[in-house]
């Protein structure tokens, strides 16, 4: 059965952008004020409350240190707000927030001032049912992309050493460091540093 959300997004987003992201608002105080901010930062997006959360649906790749803005919004208002950041998600039926939103839920991670898909794939990696279903989701593109699988894989048996790895893949070491952008474009997990890689390494080793 189709959710309202589900409902929301096939009819509202799919026929109009290629991908997503949203954020998680969680507060109960300034929160249109807060929105205002978010909006300032994000462009063009779609704000919508959903079980008790503020959803903000957006469609650029923005890069932006939400985490450095929510600790500042909390310090300016004294507030305690909560915010999460999702990865890029590909449009499949909808069903794809919904469960993202179970993970963030399961995970507790409204309890963080600051979560995003990292903190989902390392919940996932506790769960290999639910890692290989939800890895479509996660790493987005990277999962249908051999070469940033292998990529990534050959990362780990280089000790995350670039000029090894592009070695041992007869790249040069500019297009490893080029699909490693890819791949932290896709999944919010960045290889090249240690906490990312093992977060990473744990996952793949799930699915």
């Amino acid at each position: 059965m189709i959710n309202i959300m589900q409902k929301y997004l096939t009819n509202k987003i799919k026929p109009n952008y290629p991908y997503y992201k949203f954020i998680i608002l969680n507060t109960s105080k300034y929160i249109y004020e807060i929105i205002d901010i978010l909006k300032d930062v994000i462009g063009e997006c779609e704000v919508v409350s959903y079980e008790g959360y503020s959803v903000i649906f957006y469609f650029n790749n923005v890069d932006f240190d939400f985490k450095s803005l929510i600790k500042t919004i909390n310090d300016d208002f004294y507030i305690d707000a909560h915010l999460f950041e999702s990865g890029k998600i590909q449009f499949n039926d909808g069903s794809e927030f919904h469960q993202l939103l179970d993970i963030y839920n399961k995970a507790n991670l409204q309890k963080y001032t600051y979560s995003s898909n990292k903190n989902i794939i390392k919940y996932l990696t506790r769960n290999s049912t639910l890692a290989k279903e939800l890895a479509p989701i996660v790493l987005n593109k990277m999962i249908k992309d051999e070469s940033l699988l292998i990529l990534a894989n050959q990362m780990f048996e280089c000790d995350l050493n670039i000029s090894l790895t592009a070695k041992s893949t007869y790249m040069h070491r500019n297009t490893v460091n080029y699909k490693l952008g890819q791949i932290k474009e896709e999944t919010d997990l960045d290889i090249r540093c240690f906490k990312d890689a093992v977060i990473m390494y744990e996952f793949l080793k799930k699915i």
